[in-house]
């Protein structure tokens, strides 16, 4: 819930008192609703407004408050994030590598590994500090993890030690890595509850022994090589993204996914904005830029809204819209083109769209819950939802498909097997 002041000496309060995580106590404010576009996901579509009758305390006591709970992203789950996304993570210390020291000038330009500034000048003949730590949580996959400066040199961790990063910052050194930078906290032994489930089952191992999968490359001169540790993978499977809390909240999350496409929407095409740089559908209502008025049936245009189910079987699957151009790079052929077929030729506008079923895919994609406020009922709402960005066709070799796994589970009781649906229609495109 947003709070919101003009009071200056309210203002001056809040600056000296007010800290995340810290309990505050509002009396006599006004609460109105939040304007539409300054929400986002996550946040209540009602504010508070203090003013000069409103009373604000932080009071010692929480009240009974519980602490704020952070959004924790699993080991297993970064490797197929997008590079430079921070995250929350927690996991047990594996192995401490030892201090490097390296030249300030071996830095790639404009970029700088340990969090500084790019304005901050270099010292030719200086050195950074560097350690790897290899960290480990309950998905039994590893990262590595890179401390720089005074933390290279001073934090004290060892084996079994539980880690907790807070705004850690996701690198594409050795594959997926972990980056500590200037504005990432660091906790040591945190008194959370995932750190003591963590430490639990770490200690199970020794009667429990397993191998792990490593998100990095495995290897590094600075943390060594483990035998128990097998090579990483850069993809999730459907099953991993349906159970993980990717795109949840106020989380906006892109991952990489294999699989077949199952089922493809019939409703693959929309009338769109006559600007060859605008998407926008204008089968409801005339796009409201300004300059994109022209609404003459000598220039029109249609964009792909491409619905596609996604996975092994239809059961382990999720739904995933692909939207012009890439739709068009899919399917090898202009919208404007696909739908004069529709229009005249229907069996050639389904073979088009058919071409894809079965197909391999390596997919990109962007998962966050939208919100929106039925102009009717005045309700919100929330979906979880997912779009592709990116998309690699594969051969029948690559990829991590089961195809036997997936055979039996889409067999019928005679041992036929059955026949998935070709299309399915549903409601207009929007």
């Amino acid at each position: 819930m947003k709070v919101l002041t003009f009071e200056e000496e309210v203002i001056d309060g809040l600056l000296k008192n007010t800290a995340v995580g810290v309990v505050m106590r509002l009396e006599s404010v006004r609460l109105q609703e939040t304007q539409a576009k300054y929400l986002w996901n996550g946040l209540l579509p009602i504010e508070a407004v203090v003013d000069h009758n409103s009373r604000i305390e932080f009071p010692l006591q929480d009240h009974g408050i519980p602490p704020l709970s952070l959004e924790l992203t699993k080991i297993s789950l970064l490797r197929a994030m997008k590079v430079g996304t921070e995250v929350n993570v927690i996991g047990v210390v594996l192995h401490v590598g030892e201090v490097e020291a390296m030249s300030e000038k071996k830095r790639v330009a404009g970029k700088s590994g340990d969090g500084e500034s790019e304005s901050e000048e270099e010292d030719p003949k200086g050195e950074r500090m560097r350690r790897e730590v290899q960290l480990v949580d309950d998905s039994a996959h590893v990262v590595r993890i890179a401390l720089w400066k005074d933390r290279a040199t001073s934090m004290a961790v060892k084996r079994g030690s539980i880690l907790l990063l807070k705004k850690v910052v996701i690198a594409a050194h050795g594959g997926i890595s972990l980056n500590v930078h200037e504005k990432t906290k660091v906790d040591k032994d945190p008194k959370v509850a995932e750190g003591t489930s963590l430490k639990n089952w770490y200690n199970n191992l020794a009667s429990n022994p397993q191998t792990f999968r490593h998100i990095s490359s495995g290897y590094s001169a600075g943390s060594g090589l483990f035998t128990d540790i097998e090579p990483r993978s850069s993809v999730l499977t459907i099953p991993e993204v349906q159970k993980s809390n990717l795109g949840t909240s106020s989380r906006v999350d892109t991952f990489n996914v294999e699989g077949r496409i199952q089922v493809v929407d019939w409703n693959a095409v929309y009338e769109a904005c006559r600007n060859t740089h605008c998407n926008k559908s204008i089968e409801k209502s005339p796009c409201d830029i300004e300059g994109h008025e022209d609404m003459s049936d000598d220039n029109r245009r249609f964009c792909y809204h491409l619905k596609l189910t996604i996975g092994q079987d239809r059961r382990r699957s999720i739904d995933v819209p692909v939207f012009t151009p890439l739709a068009d790079k899919m399917l090898e052929e202009d919208a404007t083109e696909v739908v004069k077929k529709r229009d005249h030729t229907p069996g050639q506008y389904d073979e088009v769209l058919g071409a894809l079923l079965k197909t391999k895919w390596r997919f990109t994609i962007q998962a966050c819950t939208q919100l929106w406020k039925n102009e009717w009922s005045g309700e919100w709402s929330r979906k979880l939802t997912y779009v592709v960005t990116g998309a690699e066709q594969l051969g029948e070799e690559e990829g991590e498909d089961k195809d036997e796994e997936s055979r039996e589970d889409v067999e019928g009781e005679n041992g036929e097997d059955e026949v998935p649906e070709v299309f399915e229609e549903e409601g207009d495109s929007d």
